[in-house]
């Protein structure tokens, strides 16, 4: 799952930080998905 968040995060050319505000997030979240430190809950996925 982390190679797929990372590759269509620059595939639409955001920041974590933009990918994060998009989704009610936070950067730090999005970035341990991407490192995968953590995976995302099913509601932020859908």
């Amino acid at each position: 799952m982390k190679l797929k968040i990372r590759e269509l995060r620059e595939e639409y050319q955001l920041t974590q930080k933009e990918l994060a505000q998009k989704i009610s997030n936070v950067q730090r979240n999005v970035s341990n998905w991407e490192n995968g430190t953590s995976e995302p809950d099913c509601e932020t996925i859908l």
